[in-house]
């Protein structure tokens, strides 16, 4: 498949990495073949699933540009291999049960930016495992992030500059928070003001939340001088984390 448009408005490629994901998929293909925006293109990565997840999505190969189905090593190893598939000026990677916000979500993004930066981000709505739904505005970087405060799938990256600053494979849960820092560090990351993605709780992140503030810590400190403070926020936010997950699933609970 091969898209064209007029040079002022750049291809935007979705990367869609999956694994055994035969309930999910569909839902995220759809999402991306609704957009209203016709310079898009679909890369679909599957880790050589033994579930219905790779005929799934041959039943929209003919909208597809591209299906690789093959082992890889973890979803940053498959991320990258997907850049590498990429036609579109801009990368997007919208996983295997993410969705986009409305129809008009790629459209409102290329609308109300795409100048040169290597960054452009947006908000997104976060769905809890009970159903509950939480818009989550983009925040200007004022300061540098100590965590990932923005959802990957709301994050359109140049594709050139991924394919010169791929995910590092040495982070298994908080590679793109080491990418944002990258982004940030070129001084090409841009705010828009629109929601762009749908994306649900209970990834890994949330799940092995310990490793992932690990994570966050080591890579804070690769671009950053540790302070006591610094010591101090990352010491807090592993002791508090059990206490938010409690008062969370009360809230969920019995109000």
């Amino acid at each position: 498949m091969v898209i064209k448009m007029n040079e002022n408005r750049p291809i935007i490629s979705v990367v869609t990495v999956a694994f055994n994901e035969e309930r999910n998929i569909e839902r995220t293909i759809l999402s991306v073949l609704s957009q209203n925006y016709k310079g898009i293109e679909l890369v679909v990565v599957d880790g050589a699933s033994t579930d219905k997840t790779l005929s799934v999505v041959k039943k929209y190969q003919d909208k597809i540009s591209a299906i690789i189905s093959e082992k890889d090593g973890g979803i940053y190893d498959a991320m990258n291999k997907g850049v590498k598939y990429c036609q579109g000026d801009y990368v997007v990677f919208m996983n295997a049960g993410d969705v986009f916000y409305s129809d008009a979500a790629v459209s409102a993004v290329v609308d109300k930016s795409f100048g040169s930066g290597d960054l452009v981000y947006g908000g997104c709505c976060v769905t809890s495992v009970g159903g509950l739904k939480r818009i989550k505005k983009n925040p200007v970087m004022k300061v540098k992030p100590k965590k990932m405060f923005i959802c990957h799938q709301a994050m359109f990256a140049k594709r050139k500059f991924l394919l010169q600053n791929p995910f590092d494979l040495k982070y298994k849960i908080a590679s793109d928070f080491d990418f944002l820092h990258k982004c940030i560090k070129s001084g090409g990351a841009e705010s828009v003001n629109v929601i762009v993605c749908d994306v649900a709780l209970g990834g890994v992140s949330d799940v092995k939340w310990r490793d992932t503030w690990a994570e966050y810590r080591e890579i804070y400190s690769r671009y950053e001088k540790i302070t006591w403070l610094d010591f101090f926020y990352y010491s807090m936010s592993v002791r508090l984390e059990p206490v938010k997950r409690m008062l969370s699933h009360f809230v969920k609970k019995y109000l």
